[in-house]
Order: C-alpha cells, then structure tokens, then sequence
C-alpha cells in the first residue's frame, strides 16, 4: 500500500515538472509541435460578397523591409477551405515591430499596412478582403540624366520587386494602398531613390515625374561649435561629429602675432576660431596665421576622415571632393593615404591633391578625383602611383598654404562634401 502510495507521489511530481517546463510555449495546432510561437496571427480571407476565398497566400513582412535585401524576412501561410488562416511565427530572429500583411488569390489581393505584432502576441483580424489590383510604371535616370544599365524597383516591406529595363519599370499585381517606392542600382556611387505612391484597386497609373537616383554624398563638416581639434597631436576640445580637426604651423620660437580672438578654439596662439563673422552659412572655420621666419614656411588644417586611428576611409568610389572657400593666396588640398606605410620611415611623406588660388569671394570648389595627383618628387610620385592604387585607404584630408616667410595666410572653408561614397566607406 505505502509502495503504490509512493509511486502515485512521484507520477504527481513528474506530470508537475513536466507542466512547469511546458509552461510559456504555445502548441502548434498545425502539427502538435512544442516549438515555441512567437506570435500568432489569424483571419479569415473573403470577396466582396464574403465569401471565404481557400488556397490564398498569405505572406507578413516587416514594414520597413527593401525586399532585396539579403536575408529579408517573410511569414507565410495559405488559407484553409473555410478561408482562415493562423500564421505562427517561430522564428527567433522575430522581435517587436510594424509588419505588413499581403494577401493574394483568385487573381485579386489585399494589403494591411504597418500592423504592431509583439512577442508572444495572439492576434484575430477582421475579415480581409481582396480587390483588383492596380499597376504602376515609371522612367528612371541617374542624376546626371543617363538611363542605369542596372536598376531595380521595389516597394518597401512588400515582396514586389522589378528591373528596370531602358529606364522603364511596371510593376502589376499590387493591392491597394499607400507605399515607399524605392528604386536601386548595382552601380557604385548612388545612393537609393524613395517616393510615396498610392495604389487603388483596378488603378493603372504612370509616374507624372520621372524619377532620379542620386549621387550618393556625405557631409564631412559643416562648421558648428563643439568640433574636437588637435594641437601637435594632442586633444584641446571638444568632441566632434564625425571627424576631428587639427592646426599645423611650421613656426620658430616666436610666438605668433596674428590671433582672431572671437570664437577662437585653441590654445598655444594657434589662430584657428569658428566663427559667425564672414562665414558662408551659420558658422564657418577661419585660419589666419603668420608664417614662420624660415625656408619655405607653411600652415594649413587637416582632419582625420575618420575618427578610428586604426582604420582608413575607403574613397575609391569618391567622383570629386566639394567645399566653400574664401581667402587670399594658394592652398594644395589634398589628402593623406596609407600607401605611405609602403616606404621606409625616411621617405614617409607626400600626399595626393591639387592647386588652387583662394577666390576673394565664397565660392563652391569641385575638385574630381581624377585631378588628385601625386605630390611632386615624392616616393609615391616616383612610383607612379595611381589615385585608384591608394583611395582604397585615405587617413586624412588637409588644406595646406604656403607663402614667404613673415607673411599673414588666411582662408576661410565651409561645407565639406565627398561625393560618391556614404557614410559606411568613412567609418
């Protein structure tokens, strides 16, 4: 008796355990696995005339989701005789978000935009019900106006993608609602083309305007308080953007004369300030020094491309490099690349740039990368380097003048651009 009395104990226990361990997972009904269910979504598909409309694919993406984007997530399930469906996700990359939901089946189809689904969530949806579809077509080119060779068009968090072929792109089969259209190309140096389109059921539609891929571009600096500078390689201010900035002055033991007091942001008599006063837009960077008694006398700024001293900024795709300047006298503008680390210790010096006269006057600047050459007699220069040998891996970008020894240099730059990149190349 106590023995059979004890054996009931411990089938007690064991069904308890096994309850515990079971708790917090959802069966699935489908099946009858204990594969955990993130999060459960059911309804039932019609017509117009309500009735259940079988075998519709149902599909649940991400709202934000470019659909050619590797490793895209899609949801899917298809309606049973009676039109319903109950979707289970139990994928462990699903979190939190706004998903879309697309419906398609007896050649009509239904779109739910930008629905909250949390973990662990059970949803029951009204009815959905399908309509014709519409259509969209368009033309597409690059900003400078040439048809792409390669191009595709989407509309974000759907699985509708198509190519764009000679400029012209339709897409068919889309359920009525409003969208991101985005079109993309293969070639380097864009960046992705985005326009809010609606769709109405039976619609047929052509884009009014045509639509322009733009060069992609990065905003190095625009010139605000609070941008980090380096003094003889040691941090004076604040923390900057995304780049930091440093003063060079090849100086003798006098201390410098010429100083802007207002907005001035270094120490040791550098003349570095950002200021209001004179500048192209908001705030712009102003140096004004006078040159050291000595041969060949030069000043100028740089900054690191990047802020990671152990990385270097990829600008193989760069077109041309852009800015605002004013000022008097010549600046070599030109940019430092770690095909220097080739050569020994001694010979570690020359830099990839161009000449050009300050303007009396703000004035845009485009130098194309094409036009960055070798410094004259320098190991890189005597090699033959090409800018496509080391713009794979550029440290920094200077702005250097020079002039006779005791003369006052001064410009002034503002809004930095590289175009042709974004903003992964740089970090």
């Amino acid at each position: 008796m106590k023995k059979a009395v004890c054996i009931k104990i411990v089938l007690s226990f064991l069904l308890s355990l096994i309850s515990v361990l079971n708790c917090g997972r959802i069966g699935d009904i489908s099946g009858g696995s204990t594969e955990t269910v993130n999060a459960r979504v059911s309804a039932r598909v019609i017509l117009s005339d309500s009735s259940a409309v079988s075998g519709a694919a149902v599909r649940i993406i991400p709202s934000g989701q470019d659909p050619l984007s590797s490793g895209a997530l899609i949801y899917k399930d298809t309606t049973d005789q009676s039109g319903f469906f109950s979707l289970e996700v139990k994928d462990k990359a699903f979190s939190d978000g706004y998903y879309n939901i697309l419906v398609s089946g007896n050649e009509k189809c239904h779109f739910t935009d930008s629905m909250m689904i949390e973990q662990r969530s059970k949803i029951e949806l009204q009815d959905l019900m399908l309509k014709d579809p519409g259509s969209l077509s368009g033309t597409v080119i690059f900003e400078e106006g040439t048809i792409p060779d390669t191009a595709y068009a989407v509309l974000v968090g759907t699985d509708l993608s198509t190519v764009v072929v000679s400029g012209q792109f339709t897409f068919n089969n889309i359920p009525e609602g409003f969208y991101t259209l985005r079109v993309i190309t293969d070639n380097a140096g864009y960046s992705a083309s985005n326009l809010p389109v609606a769709i109405t059921s039976l619609s047929s539609d052509t884009l009014d305007d045509t639509l322009r891929i733009p060069v992609s571009r990065v905003l190095l600096d625009e010139f605000e308080d609070g941008d980090m500078f380096l003094l003889n390689n040691r941090a004076d201010i604040n923390e900057g953007w995304n780049s930091f900035w440093y003063v060079f002055n090849e100086k003798d033991k006098e201390p410098l004369s010429q100083i802007i007091p207002e907005g001035l942001l270094v120490q040791d008599s550098l003349p570095l300030a950002i200021s209001s006063e004179g500048a192209y837009s908001g705030k712009s960077i102003h140096l004004k020094t006078v040159l050291a008694q000595r041969s060949s006398p030069f000043a100028g700024l740089g900054c690191r491309i990047t802020p990671d001293r152990n990385r270097y900024s990829n600008l193989s795709n760069m077109s041309s490099l852009s800015f605002y300047m004013r000022g008097k006298g010549t600046v070599r503008v030109s940019f430092l690349t770690a095909a220097l680390n080739r050569y020994p210790e001694d010979q570690r010096w020359g830099t990839w740039g161009k000449y050009i006269e300050c303007p009396d006057q703000w004035q845009e600047i485009t130098i194309k990368s094409s036009e960055f050459l070798p410094q004259e007699y320098s190991p890189q220069a005597l090699d033959s380097l090409f800018w496509s040998d080391v713009s794979d891996s550029v440290d920094f970008l200077q702005f250097v003048t020079s002039a006779s020894a005791g003369d006052t240099v001064e410009f002034f730059l503002d809004n930095i651009w590289l175009t042709g990149v974004d903003a992964e190349d740089l970090m």
